[in-house]
């Protein structure tokens, strides 16, 4: 169990009734492993010890979930063969075939916004220390600017209609 971590599901696979019940829930737990790198690393056992069901059930649940065009597979290859070293799984972002290898969800330490880059590459927001919310068009322009694969105006309207909050918390940068 992954205490402190949470996951996304956003509305369009929420209610894709392509996509079985399990397989949502299933890229829920890909989101939140791809805040830590980028993508998300898990095998199928991996991910089949964790919900108690056979290799099978996952294989087809990331089927349904890359059919549907949410999630994109790539498998790296040891040097000169064709045995796979790692699979890796990427979240395609508003749903289009380029996934989102820098910004694989909307959580707040994901989303940087414009002024300087810490040790930890998480670039904080000087206008967000005295929690006043970007505008708009600072949103628009820092996305375009970095060349993150999001919809700006889907981020900025989730954020301003749950008034800035990340869960429970206020969105602090």
């Amino acid at each position: 169990m992954h205490m402190g971590f949470y996951a996304i599901i956003p509305a369009t696979v929420r209610y894709d009734n392509r996509i079985p019940a399990n397989a949502k829930l299933l890229y829920g737990e890909i989101t939140a492993l791809c805040n830590e790198r980028g993508y998300c690393w898990a095998t199928n056992a991996h991910f089949a010890e964790l919900y108690d069901v056979k290799n099978r059930s996952i294989t087809n649940w990331l089927g349904a979930l890359e059919d549907a065009g949410y999630i994109q597979r790539e498998e790296i290859y040891e040097k000169g063969t064709k045995r796979v070293q790692e699979r890796r799984i990427y979240i395609v972002e508003n749903n289009c075939d380029t996934p989102s290898k820098n910004f694989p969800t909307p959580l707040e330490n994901n989303f940087p916004t414009p002024t300087k880059e810490s040790s930890k590459g998480i670039i904080q927001v000087n206008n967000k220390i005295n929690n006043i919310p970007p505008q708009r068009d600072e949103v628009v322009s820092y996305i375009n600017q970095q060349g993150y694969n999001v919809d700006a105006d889907r981020w900025f309207a989730y954020y301003e209609s749950n008034g800035w909050k990340v869960g429970r918390n206020k969105m602090k940068d």
